[in-house]
C-alpha cells in the first residue's frame, strides 16, 4: 500500500484521538498532529504546536501544510471541525490548502450545515429524512435546540413553562453566546433556536468514511450508558440497523461529503430518528473493525 501524509487536528484532550492517530499510522500513513502541547499523545505522528486555538490555526495550519504536505486533514473535534469549515477561502489560508479542505471534508456548499444545527435538521427534513417535528405547537415535554452549538451544550429538555422561560432567560442565552464566540464560527447576529418534539427511544450513531458523497463503509452502534442525559456514549454495542444506514447515505449524498464523519440517531425498535450529524470522526470508528467495518482502512485506499 502507498503511503499517504495524513494531518489531524486536535484542540481538546479525548484520550482516544491518539489512538485514531495509531490506527492511520498502523495502516501505513505518515501522520502528524496541529494541536496545543499535551492534547494529542501520540508516537506514531509528527507534531506542530498551535499555541492559541482560535487566533493561531490559520497561521499554524498553513505552516503545518508547508512542512508536512498532508494528503488529508482529519479533525478530531467539533471544535477543529468547525473552524476548519470556517477557514476555507477565508484570506488566512492558501488556495493549495483550500483545495485540501475540499478534498479532505467535503463540498464546501454543506459546509453552513454542520456549523448550524437547526438548519441541517431543516435539510434532512426536506430530503425525507425522519428528524424530531418542529414547530411553535408542540406539547411538553421539548428539546429546545441552538443551532450554533455542540454536543449536549446547546441542548435542554423542556418539561413545562418553568424550564421554556428559562431558554430565553439573558444567563443562557449569555452564556451559549459566549461558548459560541469561543468556537468561531458564529458570525451572525441571530441566534438560531427550533423546538423539537420529543422522542422516546435509545441513543444510536452510525458512523462513517466518505468520498465526495458516496459511503465507503459504515457501522451502526447503540449506546447502553451515557455520560448525561445529552452526553456521549460510554458504553456501546454493535447493531446492524437498516435505516441509520439509509438515512446517513441519504445526508452524505446530498451534503457531498468526504472524511470521517457520523450521525446520531434515536432508535425505537426499527425506527431511527435522525437528530444530528457530527462532522468528524466518534470513538465507536475504533471498535467498527471487530465487527468487519475498517472504516480507516476503507478511507485511506479510497485516497491512494
Amino acid at each position: 500500500m502507498s503511503r499517504i501524509n495524513v494531518l489531524f487536528i486536535a484542540q481538546f484532550p479525548y484520550t482516544w484521538h491518539g489512538t485514531v492517530v495509531d490506527r492511520f499510522y498502523e495502516r501505513g500513513c505518515s501522520c502528524a498532529v496541529l494541536s496545543p502541547k499535551g492534547v494529542c499523545e501520540t508516537s506514531s505522528a509528527e507534531h506542530f504546536n498551535l499555541m492559541y486555538k482560535l487566533i493561531d490555526l490559520p497561521f499554524a495550519l498553513e505552516h503545518a501544510c508547508q512542512e508536512f504536505n498532508p494528503d488529508l486533514i482529519i479533525p478530531l473535534d467539533d471544535l477543529s471541525a468547525l473552524q476548519l469549515r470556517g477557514l476555507w477561502r477565508s484570506r488566512w489560508v492558501s488556495s493549495e490548502t483550500n483545495h485540501r479542505i475540499e478534498n479532505s471534508i467535503g463540498n464546501p456548499e454543506s459546509f453552513y450545515l454542520a456549523r448550524d444545527r437547526v438548519a441541517f435538521t431543516a435539510e434532512a427534513r426536506r430530503l425525507g429524512v425522519l428528524v424530531p417535528g418542529g414547530s411553535l405547537g408542540i406539547d411538553f415535554p421539548f428539546i429546545a435546540k441552538w443551532g450554533y452549538s455542540t454536543g449536549g451544550y446547546g441542548t435542554r429538555l423542556v418539561k413545562d413553562e418553568e424550564d421554556l422561560l428559562a431558554v430565553y432567560s439573558p444567563g443562557i442565552r449569555r452564556r451559549v453566546r459566549n461558548y459560541l464566540g469561543y468556537l468561531f464560527y458564529a458570525f451572525d447576529r441571530y441566534e438560531p433556536i427550533e423546538f423539537q418534539s420529543f422522542v422516546p427511544g435509545t441513543a444510536g450513531m452510525y458512523t462513517l468514511a466518505a468520498k465526495d458523497g458516496e459511503v465507503l463503509d459504515g457501522a451502526g452502534f447503540i449506546a447502553t450508558s451515557l455520560s448525561d442525559e445529552f452526553g456521549s456514549a460510554i458504553e456501546k454495542a454493535y447493531i446492524d440497523h437498516h435505516m441509520m444506514r439509509a438515512q446517513s447515505a441519504i445526508m452524505v449524498k446530498s451534503l457531498g461529503l468526504s472524511g470521517l464523519v457520523s450521525f446520531d440517531f434515536i432508535l425505537d425498535g426499527g425506527k431511527a430518528t435522525m437528530i444530528e450529524m457530527n462532522p468528524r470522526t466518534i470513538q465507536a470508528a475504533l471498535l467498527a473493525p471487530g465487527y468487519g467495518h475498517d472504516i480507516i482502512k476503507t478511507l485511506i485506499e479510497a485516497n491512494l
